[in-house]
Order: structure tokens, then sequence, then C-alpha cells
């Protein structure tokens, strides 16, 4: 019998009945209610609903179920039980008779299927945590066995559109970052149709010692030298003022504080003679080109 039966005169529709079931689903949720149910029945012996001897049958019958539950196939085969609260309450009665109706008490069903879900979100955000961590041991592995192997542009199983190395230098002038890129790397990422865009962040531009705006160029020049002009960009990574921090930061460049100085970047490639055309280029035009023929694709 229903656990509502009798609030209708009619049976329901044999359809809706079973399309309102959650039991098919929601049965992956029984180690929690029975840990839930378990704790329930420990309040309730303490509140003196029910008796030690009734928790003690109680909680004995709880850990068949999750025991039988493991071990005998088709245990959840039970087209009656609606959700997973009928079917250890259905259960329950089986082992103990009436005393298993008295867990009941002082419960509603939205208090047992939150408490349930709960509950299950903790475990499996500890499982998942696991398995995380084993992934990125593999990734990890992965890395050491590749070394300095580039690894080549790929989505969704298929060579990637145009790779933009947005804000990087190049490894050749500053030997000791991993954050700049070989000269590998770089030749790869335009071979793709990409773009290097070079930073004006202080570590990796130069290793030691003053660090200035002819070393920023430097970097530019290596890239066009390797790769050609049509695949170098400005990612300056000085986004900051320094006069709104209130002192210039240990990041920029010996007389470069402000983001108005892009501007010395610009006379620099005029003094080291590059063309109009090719400074307009360095300057936004090989980020557009890349950009445009990434979101057209």
């Amino acid at each position: 019998m229903k656990m509502w039966s009798g609030r209708f005169r009619q049976p329901l529709d044999p359809h809706f009945e079973e399309w309102q079931r959650s039991f098919p689903f929601d049965q992956k949720l029984l180690r929690y209610e029975l840990a839930a149910s378990r704790a329930h029945a420990q309040a309730l012996k303490a509140a003196g609903i029910i008796t030690s001897a009734e928790f003690g049958l109680i909680a004995a019958a709880l850990g068949e179920i999750g025991k039988t539950s493991e071990q005998q196939a088709g245990y959840f085969n039970d087209p009656e039980a609606e959700d997973v609260h009928h079917f250890v309450e259905k259960k329950l009665v089986a082992l103990v008779g009436e005393t298993g109706k008295k867990l009941n008490s002082g419960r509603s069903r939205n208090e047992q299927i939150a408490t349930d879900l709960r509950l299950y979100v903790r475990a499996a955000i500890d499982e998942l945590r696991s398995e995380l961590a084993e992934v990125c041991g593999a990734f990890t592995d992965r890395a050491e066995q590749a070394g300095s192997a580039a690894m080549p542009a790929y989505t969704h199983l298929q060579p990637a559109e145009p790779v933009l190395v947005t804000h990087s230098n190049c490894r050749a002038l500053v030997p000791y970052s991993a954050r700049c890129k070989t000269d590998e790397a770089i030749q790869r990422a335009a071979a793709k149709g990409g773009v290097v865009g070079v930073t004006m962040v202080r570590a990796f531009v130069r290793s030691t010692g003053t660090t200035t705006i002819e070393d920023v160029l430097d970097h530019i020049d290596h890239v066009v030298k390797l790769v050609g002009v049509e695949h170098v960009g400005v990612g300056s990574d000085v986004d900051l003022d320094g006069r709104e921090l209130g002192s210039a930061r240990t990041s920029d460049l010996d007389g470069m504080q402000y983001t108005q100085k892009i501007y010395d970047l610009t006379e620099g490639l005029v003094r080291r003679k590059y063309r109009r055309q090719d400074i307009e280029l360095i300057l936004g035009g090989n980020f557009q080109r890349a950009l445009s023929a990434i979101w057209t694709a």
C-alpha cells in the first residue's frame, strides 16, 4: 500500500505512478539514508521516544539492509518502493515489525532527502578531490617525461586555431625563466599563424641589472628575426598606472612606470628602423588578424 494512498478515492494512473517514482535513481543514496536513519534513531533514544532495546533492533536491521544491498543481486528490484526512504522503511518493518515505523517520529521526507543529499555531496567532494589529485599527478608525470618538448596546439583532437602567446618573452634572452618561450615553441606558434605578445614585466625581460625599453625591443627583434614581423605583438602586463598605486611597481621597467610610456616603445621601433606598416602590425595588427581568424573560424 502507498504511504499516501488514503488521500485518494481512486488509484493513480499507472503511467503517472511510475513517472513519479524516484527510487530507480535515488537508490544510490542508500548508504547515506541508512547513516542518517541510525543517527536519528540515536536521537529518538536520547529523547525517550524509543527504548534502548528498540534502538538496538533498529540499528541492527539498518546494518543488515546495508550489508544485504552489497551482497544480494536484485535487492533493489522493488516496484512498489517510491523512493529510497520508502524502500528502507519497508525493509525495516519487514525485519523488526511495528518498531521500525517508530523511526519516522519527528522527521519529514524533506528533512530526509536534504540530509541524504548533504552527506552524498560531502562524500562526492572527497572522492573528486582524490580523483583530481590523481589527474594532476598524471599531468605532472607526463610533463616530467616530456621535459622541454613543445606542446602542439590541439582542440577537440584537431589542430587548433592560431596560438596566442599573450604575454611572454624569449628564453634565448632570459634563459632562467620557464615563463619565457623557447625558439622551438615560438616557431610552432608562428606555424599556426599565432602571435607572441612580448611582455614588459621586468623579470621576463632581462635576467639581471637595469631593465629598460631597449631590452623589450631586443625581444621583439628576436621574434622578428626568428619567425617574421607578422608574429609578434605587445602583451604589456603593465596595465596598472604607477601613479594610482602611489609608487612604481617593482615589476615595471626602469623609466617606464606609467602606461602612457607605450609611446616609448613606438619611438624605439622607429629608432630601430621598423617600417610604419610593421609598427602597426606589432602594436595591434597582428593580434587583430589572429583573433579575427579565431572568431570567424
